[in-house]
């Protein structure tokens, strides 16, 4: 397996910044990684430990470049203090840190660059995608899709 990619994983019951290296990956083992993750089990715990948010990261060893994954409970953050009486609604966001740099784009809404920002990723199909042209290295278009995505 080309040693290019690192898969690494932000456990619920994990202190801040505290990953576990799950080795080398390609795409397609990543993908059977993110659909295998306890996502929801692992939201569960977040609520209750409050240490480190669930998520899973793929490091690019030529560039050092990382991108990730994380979810949440979108219905928690109508009702923050009912806890979780029901299963968890997941919603997903993403971001890339210490990627090449992008295009001179900006959110004209909030006047802020767009660098290192988190995106709104409201389904798997759009992680997946995104982790696609990641793989791939094709950057000018993750930004693109990244650029059309909320900010978090």
């Amino acid at each position: 397996m080309d040693e290019q990619f690192v898969l690494k994983a932000a456990l619920a019951e994990s202190q801040r910044n505290e990953l576990v290296e799950l080795g080398c990956v390609n795409f397609g083992r990543f993908i059977l990684e993110f659909r295998q993750f306890d996502w929801v089990g692992e939201v569960t715990r977040e609520y209750w430990r409050g240490l480190s948010t669930p998520a899973l990261g793929v490091m690019n060893l030529h560039d050092q470049s990382t991108f990730w994954v994380a979810a949440y409970d979108w219905f928690r953050l109508l009702n923050p203090s009912g806890g979780p009486s029901h299963m968890p609604a997941l919603s997903y966001y993403v971001g890339l840190n210490d990627g090449p740099c992008p295009p001179d784009i900006y959110c004209r809404k909030e006047d802020r660059d767009m660098v290192n920002c988190e995106f709104g990723a409201d389904s798997p199909d759009v992680v997946e995608s995104l982790f696609s042209l990641y793989f791939r290295e094709r950057y000018s278009d993750l930004y693109k899709q990244l650029f059309e995505l909320p900010i978090q």
